[in-house]
């Protein structure tokens, strides 16, 4: 365990081999500012919170240990105003394999979100894919590599006491540099 910016405990994983675990990382919400209440009348403020589910090198399955994260998160997800599901790689193969899978990540959290939520769900899921861009941390190693294999759901939350309870309540699963690591549906493999 060592101590990341601000002083917050991160766990570090080192293994010569690739992991065979799916993690959903965490991270600390980032609030959404609106332009100018006085040209919105009547829209309530919002924030945006994120999770991220990782995935293993060239796959698009969701684990059964991220499905039961994702399920403790569908509480707080019923009460989105939307769901931005965009899926990402790291740098290994061409750009248009890399298009297909992170759409492909970003299309399979979107299904288990729909089952969690129900077909009837009011929650707006917007998936998407953004193969070879947008890295968390450089590709120089395989763990690096794997921070970078994810799905960040951005959930966009009207700012009222009852969501930030919610919020409060699902602060473990959205905040903090925290990562936990979940079995993955399917062992490594040689692409992202």
């Amino acid at each position: 365990m060592t101590s990341g910016a601000g002083g917050s405990a991160v766990s570090t994983i080192t293994t010569a081999t690739p992991p065979l675990q799916a993690p959903i990382v965490a991270a600390a919400p980032v609030p959404v500012q609106p332009q100018d209440q006085a040209q919105r009348p009547g829209r309530a403020a919002r924030r945006l919170e994120r999770a991220v589910v990782i995935f293993p090198s060239d796959s698009a399955n969701v684990g059964d240990l991220a499905k039961a994260r994702l399920a403790e998160l569908s509480v707080l997800l019923k009460q989105a105003a939307r769901v931005r599901i965009v899926g990402y790689t790291d740098d290994i193969g061409d750009q248009a394999l890399n298009d297909k899978l992170a759409l492909a990540r970003a299309l399979a959290v979107a299904s288990q979100l729909r089952q969690l939520l129900g077909q009837a769900s009011q929650t707006p899921l917007i998936p998407s894919g953004r193969g070879l861009c947008c890295y968390l941390v450089a590709n120089q190693s395989w763990g690096a590599r794997a921070a970078n294999r994810r799905v960040e759901l951005l959930i966009e939350l009207e700012d009222t006491p009852g969501n930030a309870w919610l919020i409060d309540r699902h602060q473990p699963l959205l905040a903090g540099p925290a990562m936990v690591r979940f079995p993955s549906a399917g062992g490594a493999r040689a692409a992202s």
